[in-house]
């Protein structure tokens, strides 16, 4: 997609932005598996600006001119702004880039032949560095995010909190676009150059007066994380400053479902109205999503309202029928108060179905409210025999006290695959001592590949006697894949006998192992090294 220049018809017909980029990021906020999608279709095909100029540097571009310089503007802020990146506390760069800045700016008319343009270190945060750029008698805040790249996390399971370059961009245009002036209590945002890494907004210093609470965020689906816990640093004068950690919530997609969450945020007995009403009518995709939207709904109801919620779902809403809504329900079992969560977490499981299953796994953290709870719902699930379950399960094992570990750990053993081995390998350090041995012995019997790099990835957690042990053993019983990654890693296993280790490694006759043992040859005494030099010159 080109970067094409659109004028609107203001009097002056200085209001210029981009097409293309910029309209596909003002309609909505997304997620980090959405804005990867984006970047494929999209980004590449741009020059990756999103935006407009500020209209007091489009005023001073003759207008027959505009067109051309503002492609040129772009393209030097990102260049001149990309230099401050690495070096944002080097008062010399920044004066070389105002210099540039200042002879760029004359020649395009935007400052007088005796205008200087100022930049100044105005902060540094998590993501990026904020500098004060000065044009003329306005401010404004350009920040240079530490990677330009932050889709790294394309296949991470969790879509909470985006954070950097292109997400942080998304939510800024779509905010501009969204939040009426009226009840604006954010930064005034321009524009972005993704492909730089650059973000330029005004400039806030607190002389606007107080706003008040402002725009509530969460009725167009966002929680700015920043806006709840960081208050007093990324609030100016009542206007949140930086909407970095921002969680995109489901109603910002759902119109029936931000209706309901609507009114919930305005009455608790709203929901509790709105699913009788809807509980009468025929299955339909709208039915489902109002229903949704009560249980999307349940942090704001009170805990009465939230239980019948609940008793008047399991009451009349049939499996078949409305399959998606209880999916979605064991999938927020989380918004369910906790008093009652067990009850419901008992109702769902009874529904036999591989979604809600796996959904009350990734969520099992939840049921932490009591002893009992969390070990019964493990073996409920564990019960089911479903691999994902299971896998879903063995890396959420953290929940558990030792004890508790102890009592369902044997159970994930039988009949287990290579991945939930690997989440059990990870949690043996949080067994009791006297059984960790134990059990590093029997999933090495399983004779996966990868046990030895596995267990080497939380050698730290081991006491010492654990990890000479283990070497023993895979030296002793593991099979010739083990012993490679033995013979490779041979200095991380504390064994006595270095040359003992180096002889029986070296019986198995195979190329591997022998140009694994030619490398850690320093480990031997040294009267014994010229020896095995000679042995394994060929390797």
């Amino acid at each position: 997609m080109g970067m094409e220049i659109n004028n609107f018809s203001y009097k002056d017909k200085s209001s210029i932005s981009f097409r293309g980029l910029t309209s596909v990021l003002s309609k909505k906020p997304y997620n980090k598996v959405e804005t990867a999608a984006l970047y494929k279709k999209y980004y590449k095909k741009s020059r990756g600006v999103v935006g407009r100029l500020p209209a007091e540097w489009i005023y001073t571009i003759p207008f027959e001119k505009r067109t051309k310089t503002i492609k040129e503007v772009f393209a030097f802020l990102g260049r001149s702004f990309s230099n401050l990146r690495l070096k944002y506390e080097d008062f010399s760069v920044q004066k070389q880039v105002a210099k540039e800045l200042t002879d760029f700016f004359k020649s395009k008319k935007i400052i007088g032949s005796k205008d200087k343009v100022g930049i100044e270190f105005a902060g540094s945060g998590a993501y990026g560095n904020v500098y004060k750029l000065n044009v003329q008698d306005k401010s404004y805040a350009v920040k240079v995010f530490s990677s330009p790249k932050n889709l790294k996390s394309f296949d991470n399971l969790s879509l909470d909190y985006c954070n950097g370059n292109f997400f942080e961009q998304n939510i800024a245009q779509f905010l501009t676009k969204k939040i009426p002036k009226r009840k604006k209590n954010l930064f005034h945002f321009y524009f972005g150059d993704m492909k730089n890494g650059i973000m330029v907004s005004k400039f806030e210093d607190g002389e606007n007066p107080f706003l008040g609470r402002g725009f509530d965020y969460r009725k167009i689906g966002l929680l700015l994380a920043d806006e709840e816990h960081f208050s007093q640093k990324n609030n100016i004068a009542g206007k949140i400053i930086d909407i970095g950690c921002v969680d995109v919530m489901e109603h910002a997609k759902n119109k029936t479902l931000a209706y309901v969450f609507s009114k919930s945020m305005a009455s608790q007995n709203a929901p509790y109205e709105i699913l009788e009403k809807t509980l009468n009518w025929k299955p339909s995709k709208i039915k489902n999503d109002r229903i949704k939207g009560v249980i999307y709904s349940f942090q704001n109801l009170s805990d009465e309202n939230a239980k019948k919620c609940i008793d008047e779902i399991f009451k009349h809403l049939s499996f078949d029928d409305n399959k998606e809504v209880f999916q979605y329900l064991a999938g927020n079992i989380f918004k369910v108060p906790s008093q009652y969560r067990k009850l419901c977490f008992d109702k769902l499981i009874k529904c036999k179905d591989k979604e809600v299953n796996i959904s009350l796994a990734q969520n099992i953290d939840c049921m932490r409210q009591d002893v009992f709870t969390i070990v019964d719902s493990f073996k409920k699930l564990k019960s089911i025999n479903d691999e994902k379950v299971d896998f879903l399960l063995t890396s959420k094992l953290y929940n558990l006290t030792p004890k508790q570990l102890e009592s369902i750990y044997p159970l994930f053993l039988k009949k287990s695959t290579p991945e939930v081995r690997k989440n059990l390998l990870s949690n043996v350090p949080y067994l009791p001592d006297s059984e960790q041995q134990k059990y590093l012995k029997k999933l090495a019997d399983f004779g996966d590949k990868s046990f030895v790099d596995d267990f080497l990835k939380s050698i730290f957690f081991y006491n010492d006697k654990n990890i000479k042990s283990m070497g023993e053993y895979i030296l002793k019983k593991g099979n010739i894949e083990q012993k490679r990654a033995l013979s490779k890693n041979i200095k991380l296993f504390l064994i006595d006998d270095m040359e003992k280790v180096f002889e029986k490694l070296y019986k198995f006759d195979d190329d591997v192992i022998k140009l694994n043992l030619s490398s850690n040859i320093t480990l031997l005494p040294e009267d014994k090294q010229n020896y095995w030099s000679k042995l394994l010159v060929c390797y």
